[in-house]
């Protein structure tokens, strides 16, 4: 059988315009911008990043849709799909710095910038913290030499 050519005909797998023009709907819709303005941006590293910005709220809209509005049998019918789509939204969350675990903030903490202002703003090194009472360090060779192996245990049914 001849396969047919033409426009909306594919021929092998999914049709990536097709797919292009469903994205650029749905980035459109989620964020406002049209994907198209990533155009503009000459150099390809930074068009990418562009590119994964203008898609983050649509990205997010899939994670939440998968991960709270999709009920487990859902996703289980469809299994390796849903997880395509979801490692594919967290790479491009992860391109424009929004990673699990990531404060949204920019910079270091409050407490980071704190101490180190106080380390470089001091006029000698901060002191070593105290050791807790009761608690002493020995520094001596028999106490960082490593503990000696027990002796293997004697079976009782044996002479």
């Amino acid at each position: 059988m001849k396969a047919r050519k033409g426009p909306g005909v594919r021929r092998y797998g999914l049709d990536l315009t097709e797919c292009w023009r469903r994205a650029k709907a749905r980035i459109l819709e989620a964020s406002g911008l049209n994907p198209d303005v990533a155009r503009s941006v000459v150099e390809p590293v930074a068009r990418a990043r562009r590119l994964a910005e203008l898609a983050a709220p649509a990205d997010m809209r899939l994670s939440l849709a998968l991960g709270l509005g999709a009920s487990p049998a859902d996703l289980e019918t469809d299994k390796a799909g849903a997880r395509l789509m979801l490692e594919a939204a967290h790479k491009r969350l992860g391109i424009v710095g929004l990673r699990s675990g990531d404060s949204l903030e920019l910079g270091a903490s409050e407490r980071m910038t704190d101490f180190l202002r106080a380390w470089f703003d001091a006029p000698t090194p901060p002191a070593p913290a105290p050791l807790p009472p009761g608690r002493v360090v020995e520094t001596t060779a028999r106490a960082l030499a490593p503990a000696p192996e027990p002796a293997p245990a004697r079976d009782r049914n044996r002479p």
